[in-house]
């Protein structure tokens, strides 16, 4: 089974641009920013005629037009001065009763009509005059506040041709990008369906093995009983072989001892003290023999050893057995100090120390050793 991602494709990612530190920022206006008032301009008021006054018309001055507000501009409405006109009365208007009156003289009349063509000159000098002085405050005040206008609208201009060159740039990063997210989306796609084959594949083969598991555990559900019992007995017969190994150590461990033993047995490795260090004494042998004796068993062949030592007069020791046929005595001259030897046989050992002095006793201290 050929591991996953052997066949992998490898195509390589299209890698999308991330906008750089160094590209230009679009500077948004923010909702918080303030906002620029623009001043109100109040023009001069002024006062018409009344109905009742005669209106005259303002002479036309040369060059005025220098001075007339551009189309962009505010634009100042100049009062119109009509000419005296009779007011007729409406219909809606109340009707006025009339009273009358006597009239007056024709050379009343003339004077009267001279007075008021004389004030109504006047009054129209005097609006004419004051025309011209409202124009000029106006032109005045409004002057320097349609250069501020002008300078706010070029700074404005100059934002939104910065703003419309970051825009276009934002827009030419964002359709280079756009080419790469389109490749990106197709790779994607291609991978995505490799990779769902794959995975279908190995979800396959994950359930293949899960049912082979089941398989599995169902038959040792099965078997466990009849190999536990199995193993049960075989760990009874375990122990009973290990109770029979330990008797069979002890048993090779014993019989160890015994070889050991009858291999020092046969080497005459062992030995026995019959006689330790014993001080004895006997009178005077005169023409016999004065001695001391014992009597041991021996139950295996080996030797005899039989020292003297501090004896005031030399003295003799004998070994006596009969064994397997053989009759066996030895007497052996050690003097006051010295040891005898004798072989001996599994029997009855008599062994006899003492002297042969005329005269004097003897005092000795006599040690026996059996060796097998």
């Amino acid at each position: 089974m050929s591991e996953p991602g052997a066949d992998e494709p490898k195509a390589d990612a299209p890698k999308v641009d991330e906008p750089k530190a160094n590209e230009p920022k679009v500077d948004e206006p923010k909702a918080n920013e303030p906002k620029v008032d623009e001043p109100k301009v109040d023009a001069p008021k002024v006062d018409e005629p009344k109905t009742d006054e005669p209106k005259v018309q303002a002479p036309k001055v040369d060059g005025a037009e220098a001075n007339e507000p551009k189309a962009n501009e505010s634009k100042v409405d100049e009062p119109k001065i009509d000419t005296p006109r009779v007011d007729e009365p409406k219909p809606d208007e109340p009707k006025v009763e009339k009273t009358k009156v006597d009239e007056p003289k024709p050379s009343e009349t003339k004077a009267r009509k001279v007075v008021g063509r004389n004030i109504a000159i006047a009054l129209g000098i005097v609006c004419i005059v004051l025309l011209v002085i409202g124009l000029v405050g106006a032109v005045t005040y409004i002057v320097p506040m349609i250069n501020d206008k002008d300078n706010t609208i070029s700074s404005l201009n100059t934002q939104i041709s910065n703003l419309q060159d970051q825009n276009n740039q934002r827009q030419a990063w964002l359709n280079g990008n756009e080419t790469l997210l389109n490749q990106t989306e197709t790779w994607l796609y291609d991978n995505n369906t490799y990779y769902t084959s794959q995975i279908n594949s190995l979800n396959s083969q994950i359930t293949n093995l899960q049912n082979q598991k089941n398989q599995l555990q169902t038959w040792l559900d099965g078997n466990i009983t009849s190999y536990t019992s199995q193993i049960n007995s075989l760990n009874t017969q375990i122990l009973n072989l290990q109770n029979q190994i330990s008797s069979l150590n002890a048993q090779i461990a014993s019989l160890q001892n015994q070889v050991n033993d009858l291999t020092d047995t046969l080497n005459l490795g062992k030995s026995t003290v019959w006689v330790n260090a014993q001080k004895n004494s006997q009178p005077a042998g005169g023409f016999g023999f004065a001695y001391t004796s014992w009597n041991f068993s021996a139950s295996y062949a080996g030797y005899v050893t039989v020292n003297i030592s501090s004896a005031t007069i030399p003295i003799y020791v004998d070994l006596i057995y009969s064994s397997h046929g053989v009759a066996y005595s030895r007497e052996v001259n050690v003097g006051t100090t010295g040891t005898a030897i004798f072989p001996v046989l599994p029997a009855t050992i008599t062994i006899e120390v003492g002297n042969r002095d005329i005269i004097l006793g003897a005092t000795e201290t006599t040690t026996i050793t059996y060796y097998y």
